[in-house]
């Protein structure tokens, strides 16, 4: 039996531990940013940036130790103590920052927290690399093939790790004891490497550091220490959040962070830090209910999806519907709302007229063969990518196909009370010519709360306040919250007239869609607006850069490269330059590619968060396939490595610009069910094969020039890293 080299053993679990801890921080970030996936681009380019230059720094150091394991083994005692810091640092972030409860924290804030706070992680992985590459010497490898073998179990690690973290660890564990766990199998892989250690005192070090750590981790685990370790540091955030409110509990779903907090008799639940709903609510459910459910004449079937945890389905039954079929995505939202709801609106869950789904709501409409009198979209604003993906033209293209000729299609935007400014225009246009674009009758209701009422049929939608009213009175509705008198309060004939014509007279370049989300956009800079100083905000800058300036980046790359190229023709430098830009734009195409793809699929098979974990898995898997297929190649010299290379490149080209015309090809296909995700997933992993491949590649180059180990493995892991972070700012 072949003995487990615990040298590779070390790479794959730092590779595991890398990604779990990249994952688990960006979900608390996302928890102080309010879910902003703006802030997804920055993540990955401030996690991005260090490792290039710790890869790049960690090269030039290693040639000057003259021993590098013991170099490896306190690199890795450094990496194990900071993640548990960063955790600690986020939950108080916007404390420190003074950001007042409830508001966004401002763009060039949030820039500057992220890279603080992600640099010092991302550089020592970065760094640590050189010297895991020194440390393994498998005499029967070339040096190639040692620097392929690093890479390789260290992406395997990160598709093992992160398909564990997405499935299974991250619902059952505390993200400290997550942490924790990947640091004891860390300083238990040192056990191994102790025979390797000629240092006697690192030898007493490393097992008086497992001995040490694993007394802690029993005793955290047995007095259940863990779950204080995480109330109080939860606390910590929660002040920032909502200081006023009581805190009761916190969990994490696959989807998002979960806290709810009380304040008298009411409940709050915060997604990601920010508020979903609050219960019970009877004032503004009825509100909501009523004046919807009074726009069509006979709501027989209805559809509500989002939202039902206030109270609304409550209100929903006490008119005549015979079904209503509730969508809801988190199931652990549903279980704990219903943990504290009211035993009334408990009961109007569990109603013979009501079906819950847990699905995406997009996904649900993408698959469903019902027929609905009315479709209520209960959603928070498009303040997200996610969000966005139900006010766009797709959608509605989508929703039209499962509403009756004569059905009603009702959202919201929030507005302001008097519809002032042009940003609110704008964002509120966005979402208007979107669904005007599908269907022929809309009518825009003024208020806080813009509500979008559209239809296929001009005998559904009214204004008049008359015949509402007397649907009301006729469906013998009982409630102290809504009355015939609030539907003159709500329909203002001059304010009506007024907010139809300002939206739609505002003309916009695009529709809101998938492949261009302006709704989103929009809702950035009001954002941008809300919370910087006075003035053009940097999204308000951005949205006057016509679409080919955002060329001018890689026009600016493509002409360095060929000046370097013109001036050093033919000489050492200049192949080992090649290379390396090589490495820098199979980095900036791979996370491009990456970007789109997850948006892809979110776009077209709905938000299925594990599938996106599975994405990511896969490409990672595709990193350590074409670097395996290339290092087997490597064993036969004599290939020419540079043309080889050149073809490489050609070939992730190719790739890149057949991409869109793929994705739509396949994406025709729905009729044929699993088969399209399995076409879809061939993408996935044959852009991580592509990746792959080079790594090792270049790694042989650089060495066949003159290049020392140590400093080309910290050179090419540097500009592969420094193109991804490029190309996932630019895309």
């Amino acid at each position: 039996m072949k003995k487990v080299n615990p040298f590779l053993t070390a790479f794959f679990i730092l590779g595991a531990y890398s990604i779990t801890t990249q994952v688990l921080l960006i979900r608390e970030l996302l928890v102080i940013f309010f879910g902003n996936e703006l802030c997804l681009g920055i993540i990955f380019t401030a996690w991005l940036f260090p490792i290039f230059f710790g890869a790049v720094l960690g090269g030039k150091v290693v040639n000057r130790v003259s021993k590098t394991l013991p170099v490896f083994i306190l690199l890795q005692h450094i990496l194990i103590i900071l993640p548990i810091i960063q955790i600690i640092f986020i939950r108080s972030l916007r404390l420190f920052l003074s950001t007042p409860p409830g508001e966004y924290i401002a763009f060039f804030p949030m820039v500057g927290s992220i890279f603080l706070v992600l640099f010092p992680f991302s550089f020592f992985i970065g760094f640590i690399f050189p010297f895991a590459v020194s440390s393994y010497t498998e005499t029967q490898k070339t040096p190639a093939q040692r620097v392929s073998a690093v890479y390789i179990y260290e992406a395997l690690g990160s598709t093992l790790g992160g398909t564990a973290l997405t499935f299974y660890l991250i619902s059952h564990y505390y993200p400290v004891v997550i942490i924790a766990f990947f640091i004891f199998l860390i300083l238990a892989n040192h056990l191994f490497l102790i025979p390797k250690i000629s240092e006697k005192f690192l030898r007493y070090f490393v097992f008086g550091v497992w001995g040490i750590a694993s007394l802690i981790f029993v005793t955290l685990s047995y007095s259940n220490l863990w779950k204080q370790i995480e109330l109080i540091t939860i606390l910590k955030r929660w002040q920032s959040i909502s200081p006023q409110i009581e805190f009761i509990e916190s969990v994490n779903s696959p989807y998002q962070n979960l806290a709810i907090g009380k304040r008298i008799d009411q409940y709050s639940i915060y997604g990601n830090g920010q508020i979903l709903t609050s219960f019970p609510d009877p004032h503004q459910s009825a509100l909501k209910a009523h004046f919807i459910l009074c726009e069509h004449p006979h709501p027989d079937k209805v559809l509500l999806i989002g939202g039902g945890i206030s109270g609304i389905i409550k209100e929903i039954l006490k008119h005549p519907v015979k079904t209503l079929h509730y969508v809801e995505l988190d199931s652990t939202l549903i279980k704990i709302a219903e943990k504290y709801l009211p035993d009334e609106d408990k009961k109007s869950w569990h109603h013979p007229r009501v079906k819950i789904f847990v699905s995406d709501g997009r996904y649900y409409i993408k698959k469903c063969s019902e027929q609905y009198d009315l479709i209520i979209l209960n959603l928070p604003d498009p303040s997200t990518a996610m969000l966005n993906r139900f006010y766009t033209l797709n959608f509605f293209k989508e929703i039209a196909k499962v509403l009756k000729p004569d059905g009603l299609l009702v959202t919201n935007l929030t507005s302001s009370e008097n519809f002032v400014g042009e940003e609110i225009g704008q964002y509120a246009a966005s979402v208007y010519h979107s669904l005007a674009s599908v269907f022929p009758h809309i009518l825009v209701t003024p208020g806080e709360n813009l509500y979008f009422f559209a239809s296929p049929s001009s005998q559904i939608i009214t204004s008049d306040t008359d015949v509402l009213a007397a649907r009301f009175v006729n469906r013998k509705i009982v409630t102290p919250y809504f009355s015939p008198y609030h539907f003159q309060l709500f329909l203002l004939p001059e304010r009506v007239a007024f907010i139809n014509k300002a939206i739609k007279n505002i003309h916009l370049p695009y529709s809101n869609t998938d492949e261009r989300p302006i709704s989103y956009f929009y809702n950035l800079i009001l954002w941008d607006r809300f919370t910087g100083k006075e003035g053009k905000g940097i999204f308000s800058i951005l949205s006057k850069i016509p679409p080919h300036g955002y060329f001018s980046p890689l026009i600016f790359l493509i002409l360095f490269g060929f000046l370097y190229l013109v001036r050093n023709k033919n000489t050492p430098s200049q192949i080992v330059f090649s290379s390396l830009y090589s490495i820098f734009a199979a980095g900036f195409a791979a996370m491009g590619i990456e970007i789109i793809l997850l948006f892809s699929y979110q776009n077209h098979f709905g938000y299925l968060y594990q599938k996106i974990g599975i994405i990511v898995a896969l490409f990672m898997g595709g990193l350590a396939l074409g670097a395996q297929m290339l290092s087997q190649m490597l064993k036969r010299p004599r290939y020419h490595w540079q043309k080889f290379l050149l073809g490489t490149e050609i070939a992730i080209t190719v790739f890149s610009l057949s991409l869109p015309f793929l994705l739509s090809l396949i994406f025709q296909w729905d009729k044929f069910g699993g088969i399209t995700e399995a076409f879809f997933m061939a993408i996935v992993l044959s852009a991580g094969v592509l990746t792959g491949a080079e790594f090792p590649l270049v790694n042989e180059i650089l060495i066949q020039h003159g290049v020392p180990l140590g400093r080309s493995a910290g050179k090419v892991d540097g500009w592969d890293h420094l193109g991804a972070a490029g190309g996932g700012a630019l895309t």
